[in-house]
């Protein structure tokens, strides 16, 4: 990508493009480039893209939060079902791998934050499009 390409990329972020959100927010996440290496720019992108409701940004926050341990489990936790109660394969997997390496509460617990997550999306992603 040049720089170019990056700059135009950076100002769809900036003007609230979910997807442009989501590349920027992994690139700072994934720190490729050296300009590119910030936690806290990859977190605030991210979660403009996944209150937007783009999936592939709900599973990212989660990953950034349980994986790179950014965050905590519960709020990798939330992301990961967010995007779980959009079909997404890839958060539904990483759910399981939190059952299994023993998540607090186990599957009950994951069942009831996505009950949780079901009657309450709007509320906790307000600018989900219909």
């Amino acid at each position: 990508m040049t720089s170019e390409e990056e700059k135009a990329l950076i100002q769809d972020a900036h003007n609230g493009d979910a997807n442009a959100q989501c590349i920027v927010g992994l690139m700072y996440m994934t720190g490729k480039k050296s300009a590119f290496n910030s936690k806290s720019k990859a977190e605030k992108y991210l979660l403009a893209s996944a209150m937007q409701g783009y999936v592939m940004a709900q599973v990212a926050v989660g990953d950034l939060y349980f994986i790179e341990e950014y965050g905590t489990v519960e709020q990798a936790l939330f992301w990961y079902s967010c995007a779980y109660m959009q079909g997404d394969d890839g958060a539904m997997e990483r759910l399981n791998d939190m059952m299994r390496m023993g998540l607090p509460g186990g599957r009950e617990h994951i069942e009831k934050i996505c009950q949780n997550i079901q009657k309450n999306y709007r509320q906790y992603i307000p600018k989900v499009r219909t």
